[in-house]
């Protein structure tokens, strides 16, 4: 088990060659993504991505997990209650809400991880939240939700890696078709 360990470890550094190769400004994320929804078309079994970045947390599902070069953790579908209180398929609500610092995506005002977590439980979904508003409220948090609503569908825009992954890559110029010949070539153990 190890070897074969060793030897997805040197394929992965394979698909780093194809990334620099093609890169064109393009995020490593975006081609992270939409490796990640490929994934059965590129017949690929178990896919764990190593970065220290939460926004990765948004591809984890079964066959998906993440591993923090920073904790040392690894977050599955399987532990995922041990690092979120929401859901998988709410974590891009609870991070259009709450905002991304590190991405310099800014939330609505007054809504961090608890408040979000609240209105995810009460509302549901971003656009359940959206489709809501305005929301009666004299907290000042609801307000600034009411006034800020758009706020969400654009930074759903930003965040959602996997719905604009190929847009992204298209974007960046490289050619999907090529840049498919390329991931199977190194997923089918040829150096192309």
């Amino acid at each position: 088990q190890a070897e074969d360990g060793i030897r997805d470890v040197e394929r992965s550094r394979g698909l780093g060659d194809v990334y620099k190769r093609q890169n064109k400004g393009l995020e490593a994320d975006d081609l992270a993504a939409w490796i990640v929804g490929k994934k059965e078309e590129f017949n690929i079994g178990d896919i764990w991505l190593i970065s220290s970045d939460k926004d990765w947390d948004l591809l984890i599902r079964d066959g998906v997990s993440r591993f923090s070069t920073v904790t040392r953790k690894e977050i599955t579908i399987d532990n995922w209650e041990e690092h979120y209180d929401v859901e998988p398929d709410k974590y891009l609500t609870l991070k259009c809400l709450a905002g991304d610092t590190g991405d310099n995506i800014p939330g609505i005002a007054g809504i961090g991880p608890k408040r979000a977590v609240s209105l995810i439980n009460d509302y549901g979904d971003l656009y359940d939240i959206y489709n809501s508003c305005p929301i009666d409220s004299k907290y000042k948090f609801i307000q600034s939700l009411n006034e800020n609503a758009d706020r969400l569908l654009l930074n759903a825009e930003l965040m959602d890696l996997e719905s604009y992954s190929e847009q992204a890559i298209i974007e960046s110029g490289m050619n999907i078709e090529d840049l498919s010949s390329d991931i199977k070539g190194y997923l089918n153990g040829s150096n192309n």
